[in-house]
This record gives structure tokens, sequence and C-alpha cells, in this order.
């Protein structure tokens, strides 16, 4: 990616290297459920249709929480756990 920026598209890059700086500085973790915010609670946390379910989903990663979410089919509280639970 670097030298494809680099070669065919700098300000890309300069646009890419901002956006990434300013999620380094801005972007933490959920006090609730852990996973990526700007917020000290995140959406799905602080949904209140999502509390009233009861149900909770537990993933390894915040990217799992993305691809979840993605589905559209699951209304419960999502929680990322940072590690693989075997059972």
């Amino acid at each position: 990616m670097a030298f494809h920026l680099l070669q065919r598209d700098r300000s890309g890059g300069v646009k890419l290297a901002d956006a990434l700086s300013q999620a380094m500085t801005e972007v933490g973790h959920c006090s609730e459920c852990r996973t990526f915010t700007e917020h000290d609670v995140c959406n799905i946390c602080s949904n209140p249709k999502r509390q009233e379910s009861g149900q909770i989903c537990v993933v390894e990663s915040p990217a799992d929480i993305a691809a979840v979410e993605a589905t559209s089919i699951l209304g419960s509280l999502l929680c990322f756990d940072g590690a693989l639970v075997s059972t």
C-alpha cells in the first residue's frame, strides 16, 4: 500500500495518515464492552433497546462486532472479550 500511495496517490496517502493520526488520539474503548468508540459508551451499549433484550453476544474482537452488526439479525448487546473462550 505504501508503494502505491507514494507512486500514484500522494494526496490520498496524506489523507490516510491524517485519518490514522486522528483515530489514534480520539478512538478509545467503550467502558461497557471494550469495543472501539469515540465516546465513553459506544452506540450499541447506549441503545436502550439492546439493554432491554437481556441477551449478550460475546465475541473475540472489535472486528467481530462489526461483522455481527453488519448482519442486522442480532438485537443483543455485544461484548468484546479479547480472548478465545474454549468450551
